[in-house]
């Protein structure tokens, strides 16, 4: 049977403009499960150029490691190196979130700024492969005594666009000026 209710579905994902409910009839009440041809209409209607949610990677698809990367003008880096050990092909897009805690897991200075040196790109983790990010840490000597805080137990990182995060011993202090790019397909 096809309802008002499942007509205004159809039509708000055919045109995929996030169609804004205008009135209170066309407002499923919860106590009304959604008929099959609203579930099926929203589900189907991505539009072509959106890439399916289902092949982005989560925390639980994905392994975390640190590496040295070098250091350069007063800044220590290390490679954030994001693992698909899960199965599934998945993908990564953007920053990951980063910031250093303490041994109770307490929050030492601000979350990494993002540096913008590389523009974000989609990348496809086939099993085993990696995604990188580097992280910047600025030497505590270069600045006044009391700027940075005690060295960090460990680094929490979120992977982009995830609510849960993966954890890594790492002893930085954090200090203005600590940073993150976006995760890119090579160590760049």
């Amino acid at each position: 049977m096809v309802t008002i209710r499942s007509l205004a579905a159809v039509a708000c994902a055919i045109t995929a403009m996030g169609c804004a409910r205008q009135s209170p009839s066309a407002t499923p009440t919860p106590s009304s499960p959604p008929s099959s041809a609203t579930a099926s209409a929203s589900t189907t209607a991505e539009p072509a150029t959106s890439k399916p949610l289902s092949t982005r990677c989560h925390t639980a698809d994905l392994s975390l490691a640190l590496q040295d990367a070098g250091a350069a003008a007063g800044t220590s880096y290390k490679w954030v190196v994001l693992t698909n050990s899960s199965g599934p092909t998945c993908t990564l897009f953007g920053y990951p979130g980063v910031s250093l805690v303490d041994a109770s897991g307490a929050l030492l200075g601000k979350p990494a700024e993002r540096n913008p040196v590389h523009a974000p790109q989609v990348v496809t983790l086939h099993p085993g492969e990696s995604g990188y990010a580097t992280v910047g840490f600025p030497n505590a000597g270069n600045f006044s005594p009391g700027t940075c805080t005690a060295e960090s137990a460990s680094m929490r990182v979120y992977p982009p666009d995830e609510l849960r995060s993966l954890l890594t011993t790492v002893h930085e202090a954090y200090c203005p000026g600590f940073s993150v790019s976006v995760i890119t397909a090579t160590k760049q």
